[in-house]
């Protein structure tokens, strides 16, 4: 008779974190979620096609507005790789 082992996976400590703190959907995620919500709502009859396209226009505009913010905040900020070593910013210490 053969005896049974149990198998099972050990559970890491990243695993047990993610499973009681889920990580946060991206915003990409999120706006394929409520354009999906959106289009089934409109399929099942519960929005007319003036209100579902206002939403969906909503959503374009809101997801275009992220991206834009994105791209001034890339432009505006330091890039730290591209500073030579002569041209570092000087860390100042209080000792």
């Amino acid at each position: 008779m053969a005896a049974t082992r149990d198998e099972r996976l050990p559970v890491s400590w990243t695993d047990l974190l993610a499973a009681i703190n889920p990580p946060k959907k991206t915003p990409e995620e999120l706006y394929e979620r409520a354009l999906d919500e959106v289009i089934v709502a409109w399929q099942e009859g519960k929005l007319t096609d003036a209100e579902a396209d206002e939403l969906i226009q909503d959503l374009i505009s809101a997801k275009i507005h992220y991206e834009m913010r994105g791209i001034i905040s890339d432009a505006f900020s330091p890039d730290m790789g591209r500073l030579s070593s002569s041209n570092r910013r000087r860390r100042f210490s209080l000792l």
